[in-house]
C-alpha cells in the first residue's frame, strides 16, 4: 500500500520518505502546506524495538508475526 498516494488522492499534501535524512524536510513541507498532510515513513520490518520485546516477549523468527494478546489471555 502507498498511503501517501491515497492521501494525495483526497487532496492532501502527501510524501513518502525512506530515510531519516528525508524526514525533517518532508515534515517542514507538510507544515508549510497548511493543508491536511500525510508523511508516510517507510521503516525496516526486521527491526524490533526493545520496548516491544519487553511487552510481548521475543518474536519467533520462523513466524514473522506479532500476536497481540487479548486481555482475557493475560495471567492475573
Amino acid at each position: 500500500r502507498n498511503y501517501a498516494e491515497i492521501a494525495a488522492g483526497f487532496g492532501c499534501h502527501a510524501e513518502r520518505v525512506s530515510s531519516s535524512a528525508e524526514l525533517r524536510p518532508a515534515l517542514k513541507r507538510a507544515f508549510a502546506s497548511e493543508t491536511p498532510s500525510c508523511v508516510e515513513i517507510l521503516t525496516d520490518p526486521d527491526v524490533v524495538s526493545p520496548g516491544l520485546v519487553q511487552m510481548l516477549g521475543d518474536v519467533d523468527p520462523e513466524i514473522p508475526q506479532i500476536v497481540i494478546p487479548y486481555y482475557q489471555n493475560i495471567p492475573r
